[in-house]
């Protein structure tokens, strides 16, 4: 794993996998100019421009070589909770994989009406869209760390 986050589209692009076709690499692309202009002048607590954390959460998807939408989908993922910007702005230039990959981490687990099922070996209940195959992608885009993960995570039927 790379040791520090990129602060560049250009950064960024040089660390996706080399499968990435050239509709998945111009996909990102859009993202970033999307998210770019959407939190330009936003800045994070410690005064970096907020693009930073959306490059950061990108990196870390392709590190783990998540499919190209998702890291796309990692660029994205705040536009709606923290821009003007909503999911109809988003599915003119996204696929509906996109934007929703999008609307499942906006407001994380705490979201109103977002449903829970238990998990098979756990006591505790989480948000069904940890269940199942976007788990990890949820897990980066949503900042949380290793020591808060629910117990059992592993085990949730999707």
């Amino acid at each position: 794993m790379k040791s520090t986050a990129p602060t560049t589209l250009d950064e960024l692009m040089s660390r996706l996998p080399d499968y990435y076709t050239p509709a998945d690499r111009e996909s990102i692309q859009r993202a970033y100019r999307v998210a770019e202009k959407a939190h330009s002048g936003q800045k994070r607590a410690s005064g970096e421009p907020y693009i930073n954390h959306l490059l950061a959460v990108a990196a870390i998807l392709a590190e783990y070589s998540m499919p190209a939408d998702v890291v796309t989908a990692g660029l994205l993922h705040d536009t709606i909770e923290d821009t003007s910007l909503k999911a109809e702005d988003l599915r003119l230039d996204f696929s509906d994989e996109i934007v929703n990959l999008v609307q499942g981490v906006t407001k994380g687990p705490t979201a109103k009406g977002m449903k829970t099922k238990p998990c098979a070996n756990a006591n505790a209940n989480f948000p069904s869209r940890l269940c199942g195959r976007r788990f990890w992608p949820w897990i980066v885009m949503s900042g949380w760390s290793s020591s808060s993960w629910p117990t059992g995570y592993t085990t949730c039927a999707p």
